[in-house]
């Protein structure tokens, strides 16, 4: 026998194998998606998530995800201090024992950066656009491994963390790997090697730069005539030639193109 929810406002969400028992609060008003899909009309039709034979089934998502979300909705009810009357009973009834913060912790979940990551792909599926934009400026892009901030950034749009991929791509001296290309995909792997042809290039007419003025240094050292002096060396008496300083004039060397300017030219 199915067991019904006695809140209208309560409905069971079964996420892999699991129930959880919700209030659809903060679902609905952080989440264009739970908002659209609360506000289906049912027509006579029984209703979704009234009772455990037919809850509302969220395909594609995992138990934690679920979790993580629900601890973070939960822990924005604390932060803003709307201790309604349902705040506590609705996820001390989770069916799933999904445990919520307690009052001692933090206002935000102190995750790792992998619950982030998992915070962030349930917030982009379902629409819950406070929670990504929170947790994107949470994580910083250089900490996250090369490979997943390649493949997030492109999902995601996330331009700051593309942009950091490719000057940790660029940057280093290592070529691709089989990994990184099929992240990158054919037209930025095409791109990166562009702009890794470009800093090697100028690289290569930089020290040639840099060995022609030495050497034009050099000759003109060697044409100037060299004048003598006594030398006091601790105390005795030698004799020695100067060395001239100062009168050749010497063309400055340009700088090599900082990592950011060649990814702005090349990815852009």
């Amino acid at each position: 026998m199915s067991n019904p929810v006695p809140n209208v406002n309560t409905y069971l969400v079964q996420v892999e194998n699991r129930l959880f028992k919700v209030h659809r609060y903060h679902l609905i008003q952080e989440s264009k998606v739970f908002h659209d899909m609360f506000s289906v009309p049912t027509e006579g039709a029984e209703v979704e998530g009234m009772n455990d034979d037919r809850p509302i089934r969220l395909p594609d998502v995992t138990v934690k995800e679920f979790e993580l979300l629900l601890n973070h909705l939960y822990n924005l009810l604390v932060q803003s201090k709307l201790y309604l009357p349902w705040c506590q009973q609705w996820l001390i009834d989770d069916l799933t024992c999904s445990r919520p913060c307690s009052g001692n912790d933090n206002a935000r979940i102190k995750a790792n950066q992998e619950d982030n990551l998992s915070l962030l792909g349930i917030a982009h599926r379902f629409v819950f656009d406070g929670i990504f934009q929170l947790i994107v400026k949470e994580l910083e892009p250089v900490t996250v491994p090369l490979i997943t901030r390649i493949r997030l950034g492109q999902k995601y749009e996330l331009e700051e963390w593309l942009v950091s991929a490719y000057e940790t791509l660029l940057a280093r001296h290592e070529s691709l790997n089989l990994d990184e290309a099929a992240a990158l995909g054919p037209d930025r792997v095409i791109c990166f090697i562009k702009a890794r042809d470009y800093i090697h290039r100028e690289r290569l007419e930089i020290a040639q730069e840099e060995l022609r003025q030495e050497r034009d240094r050099v000759e003109h050292l060697e044409r100037r005539p060299k004048s003598r002096k006594r030398v006091d060396n601790f105390g005795d008496l030698s004799w020695g030639f100067s060395d001239p300083k100062g009168d050749h004039p010497v063309a400055s060397i340009r700088m090599p193109t900082t990592t950011a300017a060649v990814t702005r030219m090349f990815f852009r």
